[in-house]
């Protein structure tokens, strides 16, 4: 019997079992061992005649730990879960602030957006900008502050989308000159820059912009240009 094939079995499962439509509370795992057993065809192309019961026991086990990654999946996959995996970039707006009146933040390419967490008392002007989407809601990072999570209330003139997506920093490298991100692999960094990415911590939350760039959502430091290495 192939390993892998009860925790494909199980993810498959786990995405078929849960409904696409809403995201439940965490579950529990089903007993997906019990329903192999009841299917004669299925338990015997896997061979479970074959195990003794100790192993039967561990493969249920590693079943259930399956169903809840198929679990994780469909969740992420609904849109409301963690952010999207490397590769799976959605459009962002960037541009510059224009005007801020109390929570709402009017941006040079005329987008307007509302700040829907705590508002700075002071943004500054011509400061650079991002807005992208993040799970079902909307974001904006802005230089020299930090990330908010706003709603559009105008989308302006967008004269060009950029690819983002969200990941994490796993580890600095040679004093800020490589960045080792969780899903997106390695980046070398624009030497100018790595006095602002020696500061950079692992697990702080970034924003990879095209391939080419990335901020620190964590932090307000300015866009970093960056090199994708794999």
């Amino acid at each position: 019997m192939t390993p892998n094939r009860p925790f494909m079995l199980a993810v498959a499962l786990g995405c078929f079992l849960l409904p696409q439509d809403k995201v439940p509370t965490r579950p529990d795992p089903p007993d997906l061992l019990a329903t192999i057993r009841r299917d004669d065809a299925l338990a015997k192309r896997i061979g479970l005649a074959k195990l003794t019961a100790q192993e039967q026991d561990a493969l249920g086990g590693a079943l259930k730990a399956a169903y809840m990654l198929g679990w994780e999946a469909s969740r992420d996959m609904s849109g409301k879960g963690t952010p999207a995996p490397a590769g799976a970039g959605v459009t962002a707006v960037v541009s510059k602030v224009d005007e801020l009146n109390d929570s709402i933040v009017k941006l040079r390419n005329g987008m307007v957006v509302e700040l829907t967490s705590i508002a700075p008392a002071y943004l500054g002007f011509g400061k650079d900008c991002i807005v992208f989407k993040s799970g079902s809601s909307h974001k904006i990072w802005i230089a020299g502050k930090k990330t908010y999570r706003c709603d559009i209330i105008k989308s302006g003139d967008i004269v060009r989308k950029r690819s983002v997506r969200e990941d994490s920093i796993e580890e600095v490298r040679g004093h800020g000159a490589v960045l080792k991100l969780l899903s997106s692999g390695l980046f070398e960094v624009d030497s100018l820059a790595t006095i602002t990415t020696s500061l950079w911590l692992p697990g702080s939350a970034v924003l990879v912009i095209d391939d080419t760039a990335i901020v620190s959502l964590d932090g307000g430091d300015d866009i970093v240009s960056v090199k994708a290495l794999r």
